[in-house]
């Protein structure tokens, strides 16, 4: 009837049987099998073999469902694979899952920033700061992201260097600027026009070219230069009308320090531009007149050198002999008296068909005794009666450069007359010229520049001078055009013995061919070889150029090179570089 009371120890024995029989057993058979899927879904991970390991992580969600880690590896998975909704749907789940873990959050966060959702991502980022323990070491991770989203919602305001930089720092700047990078500056912003406007330097070259800028235009430049600050001032192709208001400017904005002065291709009011030379004259240093009208060769001696007495370049090609034209030139110009100036450099090119040599010649150089760059283009030229001249009244000079239809010279001078030698010498005949006239003006140990069209006997000439002593060592720039008697064995005695040469130009040269290309291993300086016209290069000659000259050689000109097939080309610009190579074929029509 009674049944035995059972003793504590018995019940507690029985329960901890029943426990024991409902706890989970984490090395039960089904929790190996979920553990052995998501360590496959991880290396499949690491593989970068996303859609197999999302199918995996899937599969090990299946047989441990809710659990935070395969979520949040998921979640990874599907933002790599660009699913962003799925990685997000995951990410919240994870949340739910364990809400005080920070991973979830940190996952969710991305994503939504990924989507430029950053007032979510900070709402999300502020969640977790709530829920998840400060000793975390997620924790300051969360803080970091949420800082950056909230700078992504409301970025900082680009920072104007000119509020930053000092103020000769930005002057500097704008000194590198061309006068039209300049005024664009100017509508940037109100800052960047008030500094342009402030800035003296601006203004100091005024260089409007031949863009046929109206009046109107120059003014408004002129007033902000306030005058006081050009130095420069170029224009191109104007009329008469037009200048007139252009010097008037000039002289009314009292622009007396400007020290170049360009008027090319204008007619410049005579009356009027001598004025405005006598405010400038004693600053200006530069005048170019080329091919304008209204300002004679006689002027230029009578009025201009007189006024403008620091000149030291001046450029005069195309003017007029005499603006009446029933006075002769000579006539007038030997009335004058002569007088020394401070000119440096003097290029000039009359409208005559008189020589102006011949015409003026001892009194024309009197005016330069510190003359050391010398280019003129004349109808006729008599070599020995130029060395007497220049010899004598220029003895720094350094650069000779002459243009000229034909000579008159009978009997060539001395190669070894003293007197001149230039660094840098230029002769262009229309008619065939012997070079030996040109041997008395060049020092063959310290010419830098020769260069030669239409002219014959060069070959011989050059290859005389490279076989003196130290001869055509010093040699930078060589251009030879339409040197048709030179042959092959000239040419390659010339190169071999410019060993310091880097401009070379040989178009239209009967003498160069393949074998002469293969020569320039003895020439390691070259940057610019032009080989235009040649009629018997071919692509092999090209290839033993480039594999000798690559190191150095930055263009190639080679203009229809009839020889020279469109895969050698192609293999050159490989070589050298595609902007390194230029090849035209011009086409002739019948």
């Amino acid at each position: 009837m009674f049944k035995r009371k059972q003793s504590a120890t018995q019940g507690d024995s029985s329960e901890k049987k029943r426990k024991t029989s409902t706890t989970y057993n984490p090395y039960s058979s089904s929790t190996e099998l979920w553990r052995k899927v998501f360590m496959d879904a991880q290396d499949a991970f690491k593989q970068s073999k996303f859609d197999e390991a999302a199918a995996l992580f899937t599969r090990a969600l299946t047989l441990e469902p809710d659990h935070a880690t395969i979520l949040d590896c998921r979640s990874a998975c599907y933002e790599k694979l660009g699913d962003y909704p799925s990685a997000l749907a995951d990410a919240k789940k994870t949340i739910h899952a364990a809400p005080s873990d920070a991973r979830g959050y940190l996952r969710a966060g991305k994503l939504l920033s990924l989507q430029k959702k950053y007032k979510a991502a900070i709402k999300t980022y502020a969640t977790a700061l709530e829920r998840v323990k400060p000793d975390d070491k997620r924790y300051s991770v969360i803080m970091t992201m949420k800082t950056s989203a909230e700078r992504a919602l409301s970025p900082l305001k680009g920072l104007d260097f000119m509020t930053i930089l000092p103020y000769d720092v930005k002057a500097m700047i704008f000194s590198y600027l061309s006068f039209d990078r300049r005024v664009q500056c100017m509508a940037v912003s109100k800052r960047w026009r008030q500094f342009a406007l402030d800035w003296n330097g601006m203004w100091r070259d005024l260089d409007f070219g031949n863009r046929g800028v109206n009046q109107h235009t120059i003014k408004r430049y002129m007033s902000y230069a306030k005058g006081r600050h050009i130095r420069r001032l170029a224009l191109s192709d104007m009329e008469q009308n037009m200048m007139e208001k252009v010097l008037n400017l000039i002289i009314s904005e009292d622009c007396q320090y400007i020290e170049t002065l360009e008027f090319k291709h204008c007619v410049l009011p005579h009356t009027l531009f001598l004025r405005a030379l006598r405010l400038m004259g004693k600053n200006l240093v530069y005048l170019n007149l080329d091919r304008s009208l209204g300002i004679s060769f006689y002027d230029i001696f009578n009025d201009v050198l007189k006024t403008c007495t620091k000149l030291k370049r001046v450029s005069i090609k195309g003017i007029v002999p005499i603006m009446d034209n029933k006075l002769y030139l000579a006539t007038e110009f030997m009335k004058l008296e002569p007088y020394p100036t401070q000119v440096e450099d003097f290029a000039v090119e009359l409208q005559t068909n008189v020589s102006m040599l011949v015409a003026m010649g001892e009194k024309l150089f009197c005016y330069f005794p510190k003359l050391r760059l010398f280019e003129f283009a004349d109808v006729t030229v008599d070599f020995n009666e130029l060395h007497h001249l220049l010899a004598t009244h220029c003895p720094q000079l350094e650069s000779l450069s002459m243009g000229f239809r034909h000579h008159t010279t009978r009997t060539p001078l001395s190669e070894n007359a003293s007197g001149v030698q230039v660094r840098h010498f230029s002769m262009s005949s229309l008619a065939l010229t012997p070079a030996r006239y040109s041997v008395p003006f060049i020092s063959s140990k310290a010419v830098e520049t020769m260069i030669f069209t239409n002219v014959t006997g060069v070959g011989p000439v050059l290859s005389r001078v490279a076989s003196l002593p130290d001869g055509l060592g010093q040699l930078r720039t060589l251009h030879l055009t339409s040197a048709f008697d030179i042959d092959e064995d000239d040419l390659m005695s010339i190169i071999n013995a410019c060993s310091n040469l880097e401009d070379l130009k040989l178009t239209h040269c009967q003498g160069l061919t393949d074998t002469v290309l293969a020569s320039f291993h003895h020439v390691n300086k070259l940057k610019r070889l032009d080989i235009s016209q040649s009629m018997v290069i071919t692509g092999a000659g090209i290839k033993k150029l480039i594999d000798s000259q690559k190191g150095s050689l930055e263009k190639l000109i080679m203009n229809d090179c009839n020889y020279i097939q469109s895969d050698a080309v192609q293999w050159a610009k490989e070589q050298l570089g595609r902007n390194a190579v230029e090849c035209r074929r011009t086409i002739r029509r019948r």
